[in-house]
C-alpha cells in the first residue's frame, strides 16, 4: 500500500497533495506547493515573510494562571495588563485602553479575587439605579392586567385627594382641572 506525500501551503498552512495543488515555486533549491493562485501570488511578492515568519503576535500567546496570592499591593501593581481587542497595548497595572477606552486586563489572571473589582462595582450600581427607576414604570404599564385594577383607583383617589378638601363637585371642578380626568361621569362644561 502506497501513501500519498502531502506538502504543507507555507502561506496558508493547508495540507496539499502536490499532484493537486493549484501552483508551486521553486525558491532556494526547495519546491514549495500552494492551495491556490492568490497564494502563489503572495508568496512570489515576498518570500521570506512566509519562509522565516516574524515572532507570534501577542494576542495568541498563551496567558498563565497562577494559584497564589499576590504578596502585597506592589506585586500587584507590577502585573502586566493588556487590551482585549488592542493586544499591542500593554502597561504596567490597570487602566484604559488609549485607543478603544476599554479596561485593561491583566496578562496573568489569578484565580484569587481578593481585591475588589473597580467595573463590577460600577455595574452593579448602574444596575441597581435602573431597577429602581425601572419597577415604577413597569408597575404602572402592567398594572391594567392586575384583577380589580388598584393601581388605577389608587392613582384616582391620590389625584382627588390633591386637589383639595371633597366639596361639591361643581366647586370642586372649579378648583381642579384633574376633576375632569378623575370623575369622567360629570359633565364637562360646554366651550
Amino acid at each position: 500500500m502506497k501513501t500519498k506525500a502531502t506538502m504543507i501551503d507555507p502561506v496558508c498552512h493547508m495540507t496539499i497533495d502536490p499532484a493537486n495543488a493549484a501552483g508551486s515555486v521553486e525558491h532556494g533549491s526547495q519546491t514549495y506547493y500552494f492551495c491556490s493562485a492568490h497564494c502563489v501570488a503572495k508568496f512570489k511578492r515576498d518570500p521570506q515573510s512566509f519562509l522565516n515568519p516574524p515572532q507570534a503576535p501577542i494576542a495568541i500567546q498563551p496567558v498563565s494562571i497562577s494559584r497564589t496570592k499576590p504578596a502585597a499591593q506592589s506585586a500587584q501593581s507590577e502585573v502586566d495588563y493588556t487590551c482585549p481587542m488592542h493586544p499591542e497595548i500593554v502597561q504596567k497595572g490597570p487602566g484604559s485602553c488609549p485607543i478603544c477606552g476599554m479596561a485593561l486586563e491583566p496578562k496573568t489572571i489569578s484565580l484569587e479575587h481578593d481585591e475588589a473589582n473597580p467595573e463590577l462595582v460600577e455595574m452593579t450600581r448602574r444596575f441597581w439605579v435602573s431597577v429602581v427607576l425601572t419597577l415604577p414604570l413597569l408597575l404602572l404599564a402592567m398594572s391594567e392586567m392586575i384583577p380589580g385594577r388598584p393601581v388605577q383607583h389608587a392613582l384616582s383617589v391620590w389625584t382627588l385627594s390633591a386637589c383639595g378638601p371633597q366639596q361639591a363637585p361643581g366647586a370642586l371642578a372649579s378648583r381642579c382641572d384633574a376633576f375632569r380626568i378623575c370623575t369622567p361621569r360629570s359633565p364637562l362644561p360646554s366651550p
